[in-house]
């Protein structure tokens, strides 16, 4: 009734969509389309993302105010990762999830936050632990180019893009770029 983002996974040669109205995650045979299964999350199924490698898939639920972690070999959920309470309590919501090139780190954008400010907050993929964060701009959406330890944050509501490094997610420069929205950055 709501289906959501896509993301393919060509390692196993699948697509996977959010269906926002049943709180699941639909897995396709991206040959046949066939689907092969559910897989339940949390409420608000939203913006997903799949590391590169073909291991985990985060995605965003923004009613929960969590991000659940698929397994993309097993299909099941690993953990659900709850969004920090502080920035709940400020209004925070769950948006866009990035993971970086290798999988070891996770970044979700946090919106909706009371001030001037939303939030991207890191998190390593191995132990789900919050590892950083840092304000930005308003309605904010994330890429990583392969090549660079940039991260980039397209923040639509404040007209510009903030450069962190992705690491130490310390502000690297911003980019005035009048309504900016989901981008991807190539080499």
């Amino acid at each position: 009734a709501e289906p959501m983002y896509v993301v393919y996974d060509k390692r196993r040669n699948r697509v996977f969509v959010g269906d926002r109205a049943n709180n699941k995650v639909v897995v396709f045979n991206a040959n046949s389309y066939d689907v092969e299964t559910s897989i339940t999350v949390g409420q608000g199924v939203f913006h997903m993302w799949a590391d590169r490698l073909g291991k985990q898939l985060w995605v965003n639920n923004d009613v929960d105010n969590t991000t659940s972690v698929i397994n993309l070999r097993t299909l099941q959920v690993i953990t659900t990762v709850p969004t920090p309470a502080d920035l709940v309590s400020m209004g925070g919501k769950p948006h866009d999830v990035f993971l970086g090139p290798l999988g070891r780190i996770a970044y979700v954008s946090i919106v909706g936050v009371a001030g001037a400010s939303d939030y991207v907050v890191q998190f390593n993929t191995r132990t789900f632990e919050e590892t950083g964060r840092a304000a930005v701009g308003k309605d904010t959406h994330l890429s990583i180019p392969l090549v660079n330890n940039y991260l980039y944050v397209p923040c639509q509501n404040s007209d510009e893009v903030y450069v962190l490094n992705r690491f130490n997610m310390e502000l690297v420069k911003t980019i005035s770029v009048p309504g900016a929205h989901g981008a991807i950055m190539t080499t």
